[in-house]
This record gives C-alpha cells, sequence and structure tokens, in this order.
C-alpha cells in the first residue's frame, strides 16, 4: 500500500507542472452585420479535411470550442442559405484560447427552395485513447445489426461458441451503450446485439487503454456504441424499418424522435426486431473408459426465434444556463425460444454400442427497466459537476425440458428419459455516481469524482429426471445461490501539456470490492480487496504528418453475474455447459505505442494478465461419458501484437482501408491439474473498399481473415469471410440498402478443438450459423431541419451493465 501512495504522490506532483488543449472562440455575421445563430462550425483536419470537432452559434452569432489539441486545422463555416466559408487555422503554437476574426457569410445567390449541407465523417477516425468508427458511413452494415457492425470492426472478435467479445486478441472486454454498461454479457448480450438494428448506431469506439474515469474492470478494454442522437429542434425524428432472408427470415423497425422547445427537451425512442434463425452444433469426441475408447459424435439442428422490443423515454430540463436536471427510462424484453433435434452416437473401440435421440424446448428469456435521475451544473469558477443516480431490475428466466430415446446398435428402443432444467434469476443494482471537471490556471484541467455500485442477486436453479410424473431432482444441478456485491471507487485525472508538440494525460483510480456469494449455509466466495489503477498517456507531435502515442494501463477483470450464478444447458445428453462460482478475478497491466505517418497508424502492444479467464475449461466424467464446459481461471497469459492500419484513396471514387496484425500469445491454463503451456502465433487483416459511383449511389465491399490461435486449452481454425453492400441516398435525407453479409458461406462459424491424445481426450465443438444472409432497409428522417445540439450523457450505472448474463 505505500509503494501506491508513493506513486500516487509522485504522479500528482508531476501533473502539477503540465497544462491542458487550448480552445478557440469566434464570431460568425452575416453581410448585413447580424449575427448568424445555429450556424454549422466545423473543425477539420488540415491534412485530410476529416471532421475534428464541430459546434454551432449561439444566438449572438458566437462559438467556442474547447479541448483542442494544439495543431494545424481548417475551418468551415456552414449555414443553410449561405455561401461556406473556409478558413485555415494555425493553433500549433496557441497556449490557452484563441481568438479568432470575426468572419462573414454571403447570401448564396443560387439558393433554391431547399439548399442541403453534406459533411461526410471518416469511416475510421484515431484518437489518443481510442479507434472510432462512424458506422453510418459503412454501407454493408444497413439493414444488418450492432453484431455485424463490432465483427467487422478493426481489431474486433466475437467468438459464437464461447459469447465473448475480444479486443486486439484480449478477451475481457467490456461493452457499453451510450456510455452505460449493458449489464448483459455472454450469450444475452450477443442476443442484444443481434436484435439492435445498425441504423440506430451513429459510432462505435473501440476503448483499448481506458482512462481513470472509466471502471477499472475489463481487461480488454471498452466497446462504446453510441446510438443515433437526434439533434434537432422542434419535432422531428427518424423511422427505419428491414427485412432480409438468410435460411430464415429477419424483420424489424426503430423509431426516434426528439422534440426540443425552449428549457425543455423530450426524446423516446422504440424499436422492435424479429430474428428466425438457424443454427447447427456439431461435437465429436473420444475419451479412455476402463481401457476403452468411446467415440460419441453429436448433431444438433437447432432453429430458434429470437425476439427484442426496447423503449426509451427521457426528459431534460434546463433549470438555467448552467444548471440540467434530467430523468430517463428504459426498458426492454429479450427473448429466445428453440425446439432442437439432437442425434448422438457412441461407439465403444470402434463398434457403435448406442443412439440418443434428444429433443429439447429450451427459453432464454430477460426483462429489464431502468430509472435513471441525472444532475449537471457548472460553478462560477467553471467547475463542471455532475450527479446520477440509477436504478436497475433484471429478470431472467431459462426454462428447458428436454426427452431422451436411447436405442440399441440395432434400432431397437432400450428407454425413454425426460428431465428439465428451471433457472430463475432476479438482480438488482443501485449505482450512485459523481464527477467534477475543474479548469485549472494557466490552462491545467482536472477530474476526479467517486462511485459506489451496489448489487444483489439470487440464482434458483433445478434439474431434475421425470418419473411417471414425478420429479427426482439432481443433487449435482440443483441449488439457490445469492450474491451481494459492494464495489466503491474514487478517481483522479489530469489533462496537461508538455510543449507546443507534446501532451499527455495520467490519471490513478482505486476501487473497494466486498462480495459475498452462498448457496444456503456453504460460503461458495467471501472476498474483500482493494487497489490502486494507474493509467498514463502521452502524445507527441514530430510534425503535421507525423505523431506517436504512449500508454500503460492497469485493469480488473471480475467475473460475469452469470458465471458466478450459472444455468445449465445441455447441448446432448453427455455435453454440458455451465458456469463456476469459484472463478476469480484477474489483473492486466497493458502497454501500447502507436506511430501515425499521416493517416497509416502502427500499433504496438504487450499484455501480461495474472489469473486471465477463458472460456472452454473440460470437466471429464468418464464412467457417465459427461464431458463438462466452463469459464476457468489460467496461471497466466503474455501476448505481444503489431496492428497496422493503411487507407489508402486509390481513385477518387475508390477508398481503400485495410487493418492487419500479428501477435505471439504465451498462455498457461491448468487441465486436471497439469499445467498445459500454450505457445502460438496467429494473425488476421480487415479490408473494406468502398465505391463511390456517385453521391447518391455508394456501393462497399469488406471482408476478414484470421488464422488459427489458441484460447485457453482450444484451438480455433482459420476463418474469413466477405460482405457487400449497395447504398441509394435521395434528396430528402432518406436511404434504401441492399446487402449481403458472408457472401460465399465460409465464416458463418465457431470452432473449438480440444486435443489431449496423451489424456485419452479429443473434443471438437462446431456451431454454424447461417451465411449468405440478404437484407434490405428503408430509413427516412422527418421534422423540423433546424439544427439544435443535444447533450450527450451517460448514466450512473455506465460501467455496470457487462456483467450480467
Amino acid at each position: 500500500m505505500k509503494n501506491y501512495l508513493v506513486i500516487l504522490l509522485m504522479g500528482l506532483s508531476a501533473m502539477a507542472l503540465f497544462a491542458q488543449p487550448v480552445s478557440v472562440k469566434g464570431l460568425v455575421l452575416d453581410e448585413a452585420e447580424q449575427p448568424l445563430s445555429f450556424a454549422n462550425v466545423l473543425l477539420l483536419d488540415a491534412m485530410d479535411s476529416s471532421l475534428v470537432k464541430g459546434t454551432i452559434t449561439e444566438t449572438d452569432g458566437s462559438y467556442r470550442i474547447e479541448e483542442i489539441a494544439p495543431a494545424n486545422y481548417l475551418m468551415q463555416i456552414v449555414m443553410i442559405g449561405y455561401t461556406s466559408s473556409y478558413q485555415p487555422l494555425n493553433l500549433a503554437s496557441v497556449s490557452g484560447e484563441a481568438l479568432q476574426p470575426i468572419i462573414r457569410l454571403k447570401t448564396d445567390a443560387n439558393l433554391l427552395e431547399e439548399i442541403v449541407v453534406k459533411a461526410q465523417k471518416p469511416l475510421f477516425e484515431q484518437r489518443i485513447d481510442r479507434l472510432v468508427v462512424n458506422v453510418q458511413q459503412s454501407v454493408t452494415s444497413a439493414g444488418g445489426t450492432a453484431f455485424d457492425v463490432l465483427s467487422r470492426s478493426p481489431g474486433v472478435r466475437i467468438d459464437g461458441i464461447s459469447n465473448q467479445i475480444s479486443l486486439d486478441g484480449n478477451q475481457g472486454v467490456l461493452v457499453e451503450i451510450n456510455g452505460k454498461r449493458s449489464r448483459l454479457n455472454g450469450a444475452a448480450l450477443l442476443q442484444l446485439l443481434q436484435s439492435m438494428p445498425a441504423s440506430n448506431i451513429e459510432k462505435i469506439e473501440l476503448i483499448n487503454t481506458p482512462p481513470a474515469s472509466y471502471d477499472a474492470d475489463g481487461v480488454g478494454g471498452i466497446i462504446n456504441i453510441v446510438l443515433v442522437k437526434n439533434l434537432e429542434e422542434g419535432l422531428n425524428g427518424n423511422f427505419s424499418v428491414h427485412a432480409g432472408y438468410g435460411q430464415r427470415a429477419k424483420f424489424g423497425g426503430a423509431l426516434d424522435l426528439n422534440f426540443r422547445r425552449s428549457n425543455w427537451n423530450i426524446f423516446a425512442d422504440f424499436a422492435s426486431n424479429f430474428n428466425y434463425l438457424q443454427h447447427d452444433v456439431t461435437i465429436e469426441k473420444t475419451i479412455a473408459v476402463g481401457g476403452d475408447q468411446l467415440a460419441t459424435n453429436t448433431l444438433s439442428d437447432r432453429p430458434a426465434h429470437r425476439h427484442l422490443q426496447r423503449a426509451r423515454l427521457g426528459v431534460d430540463y434546463e433549470i438555467g444556463e448552467k444548471t440540467t436536471l434530467g430523468v430517463l427510462l428504459s426498458a426492454y424484453v429479450n427473448g429466445w425460444d428453440m425446439d432442437a433435434s439432437t442425434i448422438s452416437t457412441t461407439a465403444r473401440n470402434g463398434l457403435l454400442e448406442q443412439r440418443s435421440d434428444l429433443s429439447s424446448q429450451e427459453q432464454n428469456n430477460w426483462e429489464h427497466w431502468m430509472t435513471n435521475v441525472n444532475f449537471r451544473h457548472t460553478f462560477p469558477s467553471q467547475l463542471r459537476l455532475s450527479a446520477d443516480y440509477d436504478y436497475l431490475y433484471y429478470f431472467n428466466t431459462n426454462p428447458a425440458d428436454y426427452q431422451d430415446r436411447i436405442s440399441d446398435d440395432e434400432g431397437a428402443l432400450l428407454q425413454t428419459q425426460t428431465f428439465f432444467s428451471r433457472k430463475e434469476n432476479p438482480i438488482n443494482f443501485h449505482v450512485f455516481k459523481t464527477d467534477f471537471v475543474q479548469p485549472l490556471q494557466e490552462g491545467w484541467n482536472l477530474e476526479f469524482g467517486a462511485k459506489g455500485a451496489l448489487s444483489d442477486l439470487t440464482n434458483d436453479n433445478q434439474v431434475a429426471d421425470v418419473f411417471d410424473d414425478q420429479f427426482i431432482e439432481r443433487p449435482a444441478y440443483t441449488n439457490v445461490i445469492h450474491m451481494d456485491e459492494r464495489i466503491y471507487a474514487t478517481y483522479l485525472s489530469m489533462d496537461f501539456q508538455l510543449s507546443e508538440a507534446t501532451s499527455a494525460k495520467a490519471g490513478v483510480r482505486y476501487e473497494y470490492t466486498d462480495i459475498q456469494l452462498n448457496s444456503g449455509e456453504e460460503i461458495l466466495t467471501s472476498r474483500e480487496y482493494g487497489r490502486f489503477f494507474p493509467t498514463l498517456y502521452l502524445s507527441h507531435n514530430l510534425d503535421d504528418n507525423n505523431s506517436f502515442q504512449l500508454s500503460y494501463s492497469e485493469r480488473i477483470q471480475r467475473p460475469t453475474l452469470g458465471a458466478l450464478a450459472p444455468a445449465f444447458f445441455f447441448f446432448s445428453p453427455t455435453n454440458l455447459t455451465t458456469g463456476n462460482p469459484s472463478i476469480r478475478e484477474a489483473i492486466s497491466r497493458n502497454f501500447r505505442a502507436s506511430l501515425r505517418h499521416k493517416t497509416v497508424m502502427l500499433n504496438l502492444i504487450y499484455s501480461d494478465e495474472d489469473q486471465p479467464m477463458f472460456w472452454g475449461q473440460l470437466d471429464v466424467v468418464p464412467e457417465e461419458n459427461l464431458t463438462v464446459i466452463r469459464p476457468e481461471n489460467m496461471q497466466d497469459a503474455q501476448q505481444l501484437a503489431l496492428f497496422l492500419s493503411l487507407p489508402v484513396n486509390i481513385t477518387p471514387w475508390w477508398e481503400s482501408r485495410c487493418e492487419g496484425g500479428i501477435a505471439y500469445q504465451w498462455q498457461n491454463p491448468i487441465f486436471e491439474g497439469e499445467l498445459v503451456q500454450q505457445r502460438n502465433v496467429f494473425a488476421g487483416i480487415n479490408t473494406t473498399q468502398t465505391f463511390k459511383f456517385s453521391e447518391a449511389w455508394v456501393a462497399e465491399l469488406d471482408g476478414f481473415f484470421q488464422t488459427p490461435w489458441d484460447t485457453g486449452l482450444a484451438r480455433r481454425p482459420i476463418r474469413y469471410s466477405f460482405n457487400l453492400g449497395v447504398r441509394w441516398r435521395f434528396e430528402d435525407g432518406s436511404s434504401f440498402n441492399l446487402n449481403v453479409s458472408d457472401v460465399f458461406n465460409l465464416g458463418s462459424f465457431f470452432e473449438n478443438n480440444y486435443d489431449f491424445s496423451e489424456l485419452n481426450l479429443v473434443h471438437r465443438q462446431r456451431y454454424d450459423q447461417e451465411g449468405n444472409i440478404f437484407r434490405i432497409s428503408l430509413s427516412k428522417p422527418f421534422g423540423n431541419k433546424r439544427v439544435k445540439q443535444k447533450e450527450q450523457r451517460n448514466s450512473a450505472s455506465s460501467d455496470e451493465r457487462n456483467r450480467v448474463q
């Protein structure tokens, strides 16, 4: 503890030497010297004209843009009915605030009945601590889902077997929606992502090294999905519908509404999505039993129906120029139901012994609602205060009914077994959070805050056999688990300027955790621990075309609530997946070095983890021919990776972008008490080719390739796929999209291979999804076109939601 206090004091002393980024302000008038209100002020990168920041002028024509890195920019002023103005803006040698000359816009002599001003963001934007994917610029995302967009994002991998998301090869990634932790993970999170229309997503932020203001949870980084926000004044919104077909139908729609008048802003949205899908699971395993070799082959036909209905209603009231009070209500119903047919054959020493025909009816239903109350205030000293309280409630049920018909090698029926699984899981969260941002003298910028998250759950799980209408419980799978968890945190962070070309950001966060997990009188987990988590960023501009960045962070990955309080899922009578109440938290140390040359980015990443969690631990019960797969801790793991981002404008109408990387991985999982050293090199590449035939007609081709790689005890095979999309945009802002995912049906699968021949165990599990999915979508905006910025804010539970399963 003393060492951490010394580090903290040294870090705070160093912070006092540095300054914050610059700001710029000015005034926009018309030819009659009258102020122009609501004019767009866009700050563009001087090299590629990509949008850096933007704002709108106030009623007196004034504008102000803050938190700008010292560099050369191009300022564009846009106003309907006026000729746009472009002004070079040199902030490379500016400190503090720059006052710009008055800008006067001329009336457009060619003004028609309506003029549409279009500003296009780049598909990818690299910032000091994150990569931003502007989803609205991706044609192949139209009509798709958040799952589709994420799976094509640079460095992101989604494993459909383990239901895990990784970023730059690291698992333990947290997913946020509008800065609010989704509270879901595993299968439930993927269901939510697969039900969320891509048309509702503005951008995705891939945060490899989260700053101290974020929770320390999530060793693999944070993925923040920012939904489209309505910036209009008056009543306006957007309506979209989509439909698709792979092996079965998919359809849905979304409606977004916004009303802003005077000091009030009311916003609401509703989305409904239905997906009829086809999945197949293949399991092949061989184990040794009493000197014999038992080989079991399983094929499961798993047609399913997934549906999501989501609604949100929010109100913001501006009490004064410096104070805002808001209330947000949200809810969703997320359901999955499936009727599966599974055939398993077992051979002993090469001779067929028996066959199992298993019929399964499974459901996984989630209900959720959230209430958020938030307060924002700016003091005369420019100290900005934000305070939030969230209450969240989840209720998850997993009913499953099974009937197994067992036959001998000649097909004669031996017996019929009927059994079921039931799970009821209510979850409650109370989350309090307060943050302060204080601009200091000489340009210093200080952030500090505190947070408390209190949660509890009850997991009532039952598995029972049915004989003559009587239930006989299976004690190994039946229990009631109760959990109480308390997490308290405080943090301090500062932005500062070392020189005109060098900026930095440093922070430290302290978190204290108390978790109690019990089943009746038995204590399953009881832990209390506290720890400091430092973060540091350094950015240096060598010149206008070259820069480099360094970052370091320490993170924690806490077990998901679904892993601590699990359900039991039978893929077949001899293959079971579940959680692990004994799994522990993992700690990671992460280093990143980035080099930029114009728009080319090169990243070198090293991570070192203690007790990392992985999905895919095998437990074998030979006498029952039973294999149980669950999450577990490794001893440790390290990874060294190199990633390259290469955007190229081949022609004025052809834009190409390639993202590639290679990594070397050390992993030390444990199998049957023995350390298994896994060493492997793997590589991957993503590519996006955009063809702009006209302002209205755009086509896009993207694809990915992944070499074989290891995760825990499992080996993954090669995967690759291609996606194609075409978009037409109309003058009124409407758009029509047509796309095909996994055109050649090459990559719509997930596979884990376990090969421990020396221990007489070989296990292969493959999960096949639909490929060749055709989708069409139509989106149409409506309402007032006057732009009025609405604040995007986070709630108190922005860092908790991802731990619910």
